[in-house]
């Protein structure tokens, strides 16, 4: 089913659950019934699963939930790539995300943002409110994190550190903002790619070049390129399709 901006599940009683969508489109589903949501590149989406708890999906990112949580133990969703999460809260029922690597979050109620798309060689999982457990593999001791706190976890090291952040800055996504701190051009081309859902390559010689800033989306990819071009020499140019940064 193609949605519009947002939906919502509905759960009246156990057999009664359906997808509200934005537009006023229902769709009846069964409770046991695993749904998986797929947010395309240039994109952005919010959900809100049948516990209330609201999800805000960053490009090129999908979701797989439960259509209900009821009579389950546990609340447990996966994600691959990156979304901000606001869990409603329930104490006899904790709420988990999976990610690749078997990155595993546990919370209560709290928000916080994950990071993890499976092209990134780092995975981020950032604390706004509340508090977290993670834990990255099953029989590892959990690290808990407390607001204003960024896990990272390197992929190919398996190396993880914790530290102290802006969570908010981290988090601006979802508010239509493209946040960087000395960010690579390659990294944050990367990022580009899949907010405008353009394909964008950057030149050797530029590998090691790195910016900061807080820019709207609005503003449009065009713009940043020329920011880039006025302050640091870079070229910008489209050739068959793809704006290579040289």
């Amino acid at each position: 089913m193609s949605l519009d901006s947002a939906a919502r599940i509905e759960q009246n009683t156990a057999d009664d659950v359906a997808l509200q969508t934005a537009a006023g489109k229902k769709l009846a589903l069964a409770s046991e019934r695993i749904l998986k949501l797929e947010v395309p590149a240039g994109r952005h989406f919010q959900m809100t699963l049948s516990d209330g708890t609201k999800v805000w999906l960053n490009a090129s990112s999908t979701l797989e939930y439960p259509a209900s949580f009821e009579g389950k133990k546990e609340r447990r969703v996966r994600l691959t790539g990156e979304a901000f999460f606001e869990v409603s809260r329930n104490e006899k029922c904790p709420f988990y995300v999976e990610t690749g690597n078997q990155e595993s979050v546990q919370v209560l109620g709290t928000s916080f943002n994950i990071n993890a798309y499976p092209e990134n060689s780092k995975h981020f999982t950032t604390l706004v409110t509340g508090k977290i457990s993670y834990q990255v593999e099953e029989g590892k001791e959990p690290v808990i994190l407390s607001p204003d706190q960024q896990v990272s976890f390197d992929c190919v090291s398996g190396a993880m550190k914790v530290a102290q952040v802006d969570a908010s800055a981290f988090a601006a996504w979802k508010d239509g903002w493209i946040y960087f701190e000395d960010e690579t051009l390659p990294d944050l081309a990367k990022r580009l790619s899949r907010v405008y859902g353009v394909e964008i390559k950057v030149a050797e010689r530029l590998r090691n070049y790195s910016f900061s800033g807080k820019i709207s989306y609005e503003r449009g990819v065009d713009y940043i390129t020329r920011l880039m071009e006025e302050t640091n020499g870079v070229v910008c140019e489209v050739e068959n399709g793809v704006l290579w940064l040289r």
